[in-house]
């Protein structure tokens, strides 16, 4: 399993929940420094997942998912300084220099505007308006504008499309399908 942003770690369904690649934790942001002496790190976060980190939140660090609960949390600029409890100092969070920091998915705030995160969308057939099947949605592109999907075809070529209202049509979270209209290109 990879540390980087919309990595998931799956569980198989043999206690009945969560089904079968369903992510339990969300890589959320990244630690990316100590900052000052009383332990407090810089926390930047990845710009396609909302969480509200307050005080008391459980929150899980690196590729082991250790749990740390928030001391503080504050504004610095796009970023937030956040101190755990029990790490009192620069040298007790020096080990989480760039350090990935997951949440619970159940946690994330839902999004607005009919809009699925990255990892609701990973893995589903994409199918164009005639039925006609495209691929599989391979990579999530984060491009500041819109996403863009990366579509992996059965050929193994790539399409790009633009996550955008006259593109995508319909998202089939129950058949893992979306429908497209591919934009023509001039």
């Amino acid at each position: 399993m990879t540390d980087h942003p919309g990595s998931k770690e799956t569980k198989q369904n043999t206690s009945g929940s969560p089904t079968t690649g369903e992510p339990l934790s969300i890589a959320v942001g990244r630690i990316r420094r100590p900052h000052g002496v009383r332990g407090e790190v810089i926390f930047e976060p990845y710009p396609e997942y909302s969480i509200n980190l307050k005080k008391g939140k459980m929150v899980m660090i690196g590729k082991k998912k250790e749990a740390y609960s928030l001391r503080s949390v504050r504004s610095m600029d796009r970023n937030s300084l956040i101190a755990f409890d029990e790490l009192d100092n620069c040298d007790d969070v020096a080990f989480m220099r760039n350090l990935i920091v997951y949440v619970n998915s159940s946690e994330l705030k839902g999004r607005t505007g009919g809009e699925r995160y990255p990892h609701q969308v990973l893995g589903m057939m994409i199918v164009d308006e005639t039925g006609k099947t495209l691929g599989v949605l391979e990579e999530v592109l984060l491009t500041g504008a819109n996403d863009v999907y990366l579509v992996r075809t059965p050929e193994g070529d790539e399409i790009l499309l633009p996550a955008i209202e006259s593109v995508i049509v319909k998202v089939d979270a129950e058949t893992k399908t979306i429908i497209v209209r591919q934009p023509v290109w001039e």
